[in-house]
């Protein structure tokens, strides 16, 4: 050690120049064997027409993100605007659902079950019917037994005596206040609200009930305003005015846009104004009759958003109305039930938009840097090799492309932690109302999705972005499975394999898919509360921040953690599932799932270039066909074969492995004294174990290997500009022994372990270069 210190110190006394020609020299002979070169790419590194293929999709993807995504939201223009940052999810409808007689109470067809059990604005009318206990409803509407038969829906005589006794009780219910009249009832309810396929996917850990204020209100004959006025104009102020009088969304006329979708709200420029024209019409028909009406309001309360002020509730106001013939005794000769509905969500997500497209851009922007550096270092690279020199512009162009289809391309794509990080950050910010965006596209009448090839490339690309989310999370599980004590890069970095991360995040194009069947939106609990019309105005106008925890440990992105997750489990079953069966049945099951790889890395790694560049792992495979079971056509699977060992989620977790098979884990083999036969390729040879004097005779594959795993990563911006900019980050050559090979060395692997350090005593030490000194060439050598 003394001596080596000695050799240290006279080979940093050289003046710079004098270091720079010594290294120069030394690479410059091209037909020297004892200087390692890169090997020859056209020769060590087979080209796969597979991969080719994934890196012109990956970088497509990559480098036309908000291409087809944008920046964000800038404005809401998709639907009306209620109010400034408020805006309808879905268009307004107003619509009859069902006007019963006697003349069809027996005869008339049946109502679809759907509009009494399933429908949103059925969900007040259910709440009141629990609170009331009333015995009329079947069962089967309340989610209670016995199960009826929906299908054949529910027969007219059934809806009469339904409707009629639901209208009956709230008259007849007394208010909790003293000072408030029979005829009122406010109720505050917590209903489930399945839609969805991220609805029905673990909902006790995911699933988040949904909380509402509901009011019924009845109007005796004596009750009504005049014929010209509505139950919300200035003389009603002193008597029961529903809770929605004053909202804007009762406004129908101004939100009602042109268009099929918004065919149901035509002709209805007020809510109000419209039940006083439907009382009026109703009166026509019937003129002898006396009529009555129940007003049935529904609201909920605004869920919580995720990083930004967002929230969104349903709405709906239906209108019961029964027309009778009074003698002695009043008796029911018609019902009628009409209903007004929509939603609406209040967001500032335009208010930040300049942060989320300034992130996003930062993030396209490194990414289009990242893939011109990677091509243009290839280049360089290719261009400085001995035989490729003198080479034609043509040719030179022909060994970068073919170059650039051998590097993984999600390597590339997901080992950059900047535009990872603004990515994120971007989503997190805006994903409540990105949320929104995506289920508006499936919104569509009665679950008839229309297909729309734009419209679902967009809807796609945007569902998408939870790839960042979960290469956010592998670096993080990367970073703390290396902060354990024991744990160096050099035993190898765990990466998941190439396209493992897409697929898993490829399950949240899907979260937002609507299936009519999944419905379910049964009343949990129910309430009644005083009549109070301001603290009614207050919730309909909170937000629900005090329950959600999930949606605050995530960061509003619920959806994207809950589907990541569900993924992630299905496939460690999978896995888990495969490795049993290969327990039981070892010479049956030759196929191995494995969704972690360890790739040897370089001496070059973590001084050079970060460890986490290999977040996934640059050979590993999902999928392995094993050599050691005995099948027909074993022969031809032999080809699948990596060169990275696979490990187990279970592996990972209990802590330090045994050392992989890399170039540098050269020390524990000589201890051991085994050296481990080599894995073949087809058309090369891949040194993945390698026992001591292995070391100082590197084959040309394993120097290819290493040039090309440098070449990929050095060519990060972040990583290439440290390494031209930064100094202080000596890197030695140093001449074998054994071989009299040379090597380029980072000095900072003198701190490391001495079961995975080169071996010191058989290399000297030439001269010492700062990595800002070398040519580009002669640093991808390093390692």
């Amino acid at each position: 050690m003394a001596r080596h210190e000695t050799q240290l110190l006279t080979t940093r006394l050289q003046p710079v120049e004098g270091r720079r020609t010594t290294v120069h020299r030394l690479f410059k002979r091209p037909h020297d064997r004892d200087v390692p070169r890169s090997g020859d790419l056209e020769r060590d590194q087979s080209f796969s027409w597979s991969r080719c293929l994934v890196a012109v999709f990956s970088y497509g993807l990559l480098l036309t993100d908000i291409i087809r995504t944008g920046l964000g939201i800038r404005h809401w223009t998709s639907t009306p605007t209620v109010e400034p940052d408020s805006v309808l999810i879905t268009p307004p409808f107003a619509y009859p659902v069902v006007h019963i007689n006697q003349q069809n109470v027996s005869s008339g067809a049946a109502t679809s079950t759907w509009l009494y059990k399933y429908d949103s604005t059925s969900i007040t009318m259910r709440s009141l019917v629990q609170l009331l206990g009333l015995t009329t409803w079947p069962r089967c509407l309340l989610y209670q037994p016995p199960v009826c038969d929906e299908p054949a829906g529910i027969t007219s005589s059934t809806l009469f005596s339904m409707i009629d006794s639901l209208v009956e009780h709230v008259s007849r219910h007394a208010a909790l206040s003293p000072n408030c009249r029979r005829g009122r009832v406010t109720v505050r309810s917590e209903h489930r609200w399945a839609d969805r396929l991220h609805d029905v996917i673990l909902p006790q850990l995911f699933g988040r009930n949904i909380r509402r204020t509901g009011r019924a209100t009845y109007y005796a004959a004596t009750q009504l305003p005049r014929r010209d006025r509505t139950v919300c104009s200035v003389e009603s102020h002193s008597r029961d005015r529903p809770l929605a009088c004053d909202e804007n969304w009762t406004k129908m006329e101004r939100h009602c846009w042109s268009g099929d979708s918004y065919a149901y709200c035509r002709g209805v420029d007020d809510v109000w104004s419209h039940i006083a024209r439907r009382r009026l019409m109703l009166h026509a028909a019937y003129p002898n009759e006396t009529l009555d009406m129940t007003i049935i309001e529904g609201m909920d309360d605004f869920s919580r958003g995720g990083l930004v002020f967002h929230g969104k509730k349903f709405y709906d106001v239906v209108l019961l109305t029964r027309i009778r013939r009074c003698d002695d005794q009043c008796t029911t000769i018609a019902v009628d039930d009409f209903r007004y509905e929509g939603s609406m969500m209040t967001t500032s997500v335009s208010n930040v938009f300049p942060i989320v497209a300034v992130l996003r851009a930062i993030g396209q922007s490194y990414a289009w840097v990242r893939l011109a550096l990677l091509i243009a270092g290839i280049f360089r690279a290719r261009s400085a090799e001995p035989n490729l020199q003198r080479s034609p512009l043509s040719t030179r162009c022909q060994a970068t492309i073919r170059t650039l289809f051998l590097v993984p391309s999600q390597v590339v794509v997901y080992g950059s932690i900047v535009p990872i990080t603004c990515y994120v950050a971007a989503h997190a910010i805006d994903a409540s109302a990105v949320y929104e965006y995506v289920a508006r596209h499936f919104n569509t009448p009665l679950g008839a999705y229309k297909f729309d090839l734009t419209s679902v490339v967009v809807i796609s690309s945007v569902s998408l972005r939870s790839v960042w989310v979960m290469a956010a999370t592998c670096h993080v599980l990367q970073a703390f499975y290396f902060s354990r004590v024991g744990r160096c890069p050099y035993h190898g970095v765990p990466g998941t394999p190439e396209l493992v991360i897409t697929a898993l995040a490829g399950s949240t194009v899907f979260a937002q898919v609507r299936v009519m069947t999944w419905r379910d939106s049964r009343v949990l609990e129910v309430v009644q509360v005083t009549d109070s019309t301001g603290l009614a105005a207050i919730r309909s106008w909170s937000y629900d921040n005090a329950r959600g925890t999930m949606n605050k440990l995530v960061l509003g992105t619920t959806i994207d953690a809950q589907f990541l997750f569900v993924s992630l489990s299905l496939l460690s079953a999978v896995s888990l599932s495969i490795a049993l069966l290969r327990r039981v049945f070892p010479s049956r099951i030759p196929l191995r799932v494995s969704m972690l790889s360890d790739t040897a890395v370089p001496f070059s790694a973590v001084t050079l270039w970060p460890s986490n560049a290999l977040v996934v792992s640059w050979g590993g495979s999902l999928l392995q066909w094993q050599d050691d079971v005995v099948l027909p056509g074993a022969g031809l699977r032999a080809s699948l074969s990596r060169r990275t060992r696979r490990i187990g989620l279970l592996q990972l977790a209990l802590g330090p492995r045994r050392p992989s098979n890399v170039v540098h884990s050269i020390k524990i083999r000589a201890q051991s004294g085994s050296s481990l036969p080599q894995q073949q390729r087809p058309g090369r040879s891949i040194a993945s174990s390698i026992a001591i004097d292995n070391f100082h005779r590197r084959s040309d594959a394993t120097e290819c290997e290493i040039y090309l795993l440098n070449l990929a990563i050095m060519t990060d911006p972040l990583t290439w500009l440290l390494l031209r900019v930064r100094l202080g980050c000596p890197i030695g050559l140093y001449r074998s022994r054994l071989s009299d090979r040379c090597f380029l060395l980072p000095l900072q692997l003198h701190a490391v372990s001495a079961d995975v350090a080169p071996p010191w005593e058989d290399l000297e030490l030439i001269v010492v270069v700062d990595a800002s000194e070398l040519n580009w060439w002669e640093l991808l050598q390093c390692g």
